[in-house]
């Protein structure tokens, strides 16, 4: 799980669903899914420039 800078906004890596959830933190509700490589483990947040990255388990 990453949050992100400002705090609004939580990812969540979903391994079993091989996507990232974007909660919203005060909304306390998923607002988006990204699709992602197969087995997503964890979730980076970068400040600026606005991105992130997925850690991928997948083996060759």
């Amino acid at each position: 799980m990453a949050l992100s800078p400002d705090g609004r906004l939580l990812y969540v890596a979903n391994g079993p669903s091989n996507d990232v959830s974007v909660v919203d933190v005060a909304a306390r509700r998923e607002i988006r899914r990204i699709p992602v490589g197969q087995g997503p483990w964890g979730v980076a947040v970068v400040r600026a420039p606005a991105s992130g990255s997925v850690v991928d388990l997948r083996l060759p």
